[in-house]
């Protein structure tokens, strides 16, 4: 398969720490971690004993290329909140507007969510063009909300509801991967 989802593992952790401390990757974070490995994996074991939380790795042509995820499941309201990055630089520009489309079909067809929820922080202006192009919608702002770099950034809210998504993308629809539980 082209592009697939794998559970995210234990030993995936060093990998992921060294995506996610690149400065290209984590200036657009809300938080900043520490590159030691031996906290990602406590974070890791902490993260994945929740019920309200899937992490994956994605895979392209049988090669990990980043991590998407979703946080806050509440499967009695049928909403979530995402979020994914690529870590291996090659393949953002091909393939990072490309990934949400599988994980859209994913969330809205088998986990019958209703909504997803995005968090972009400002000056992510390529992240933004990209959730409002998939049809989501600003919903609201924290102004001055994340603290990194020295000064305060606005966190931007967006939502994708299922019957946005279904209505206005359908010409995405066939686009399927597996994703691991």
């Amino acid at each position: 398969m082209l592009v697939e989802f794998i559970k995210m593992h234990d030993f995936h952790m060093k990998m992921v720490l060294k995506w996610r401390t690149k400065p290209e990757v984590t200036q657009f974070m809300a938080t900043d971690i520490d590159d030691d490995l031996e906290k990602q994996k406590r974070w890791f074991n902490l993260e994945s004993q929740k019920n309200s939380s899937k992490w994956w790795i994605i895979n392209f042509k049988n090669k990990p290329i980043g991590v998407i995820a979703l946080v806050d499941i509440n499967l009695h309201h049928k909403f979530a909140t995402w979020d994914y990055y690529i870590g291996e630089e090659k393949y953002r520009g091909r393939l990072g507007a490309f990934i949400p489309l599988y994980f859209y079909n994913y969330v809205f067809d088998n986990l019958k969510l209703n909504k997803i929820i995005a968090t972009v922080m400002d000056g992510n202006i390529n992240l933004l063009k990209l959730h409002e192009l998939h049809g989501y919608r600003k919903i609201g702002v924290y102004q001055k909300h994340i603290f990194k770099q020295n000064k305060f950034h606005d966190l931007f809210i967006l939502e994708l509801l299922k019957e946005k998504w279904e209505k206005e993308q359908i010409k995405f629809h066939k686009i399927k991967a597996d994703f691991e539980d």
